[in-house]
């Protein structure tokens, strides 16, 4: 009884703490309120583009279903933001999340056109500096695999790696994983492309940290908007809006804007590439492959 007691106090103010983030809205009843989430720390910035995308089909389906405002709320880990769309913690609380086939059995509902073009499944990797001229003698993925690859924990590229055969060393605090593979107490931390060469800078400040130029390890890591299956007319909205400015060309030239230099940065062209499967997607449709970035 004691324990169940307790496990029941630890919900309820885990509850009311979510709550108690939740924003000032105002009284303007006619103005769509949507969250998103912020950055994970002052360094991360892996979610401007998404708000930006996210603003924009809000903005493009403006004539048809009005006035809108996009506030953020602090970054939560994965078990919380689930819990946040389940609960509906936040109004209109909207994330973009790596899709995986749970979501089918769960109360999201995801929007299927892959936000970043398929451009988080392109991974590059910081790497230990005492290995970098090591690992750029490796011709495959056997070979590859002797190598400790440092991920988030609940990262669904985590649970990729782990299939594939690779020693994935997880742990909670995303800054703290390029600290570990600038020391060496992990080989490898793969990042999306549109990922490392923004962090490159964001963490300069840490001593002998940098990256492989060798090689690319691809697997599909589709990249979806997450919202509570509830919320069919947002979510109706959002669909709208997102292939409207495919269309167009906004879209295209929003993710310009924001991953140009990145790609340009990778040098994919002269990198090895190394193929891994995704066990997470086997029930999601092709669909959304017409979108995918292609490597020239």
């Amino acid at each position: 009884m004691r324990k169940f007691l307790g496990r029941n106090i630890v919900l309820m103010y885990a509850i009311l703490f979510l709550y108690s983030l939740r924003p000032a809205y105002g009284d303007d009843k006619d103005v769509l309120v949507v969250t998103t989430r912020g950055p994970a720390s002052q360094g991360d910035v892996r979610e401007y583009y998404y708000k930006d995308v996210l603003t924009l089909a809000l903005e493009k389906t403006k004539p048809t279903y009005g006035d809108y405002k996009v506030m953020e709320v602090p970054a939560m880990n994965q078990l919380r933001d689930a819990f946040a769309i389940g609960q509906e913690i936040y109004l209109n609380y909207v994330i973009n999340e790596n899709y995986e086939d749970k979501f089918l059995n769960s109360n999201v509902a995801f929007i299927e056109f892959p936000l970043d073009f398929g451009l988080t499944g392109i991974r590059i990797c910081f790497v230990n500096p005492k290995l970098k001229d090591e690992i750029k003698k490796v011709e495959d993925i056997a070979q590859l695999k002797k190598y400790s690859i440092g991920q988030g924990m609940g990262w669904a590229d985590t649970e990729i790696l782990r299939h594939n055969g690779f020693k994935v060393i997880a742990m909670q605090n995303y800054d703290g994983l390029f600290k570990m593979t600038a020391t060496g107490r992990v080989d490898l931390f793969c990042r999306g492309v549109n990922e490392l060469p923004k962090e490159v800078e964001s963490f300069k400040a840490i001593n002998n940290l940098t990256y492989d130029e060798s090689f690319a390890i691809i697997y599909p890591l589709p990249r979806f908007f997450i919202i509570n299956k509830k919320n069919t007319l947002l979510k109706r909205r959002i669909e709208e809006g997102l292939l409207i400015a495919y269309k167009d060309g906004s879209l295209i030239k929003l993710f310009q804007k924001h991953h140009a230099k990145s790609i340009a940065f990778a040098k994919l062209n002269q990198r090895k590439i190394f193929r891994l499967d995704n066990p997470l997607i086997q029930k999601l449709p092709k669909d959304y492959e017409q979108y995918l970035f292609k490597i020239q």
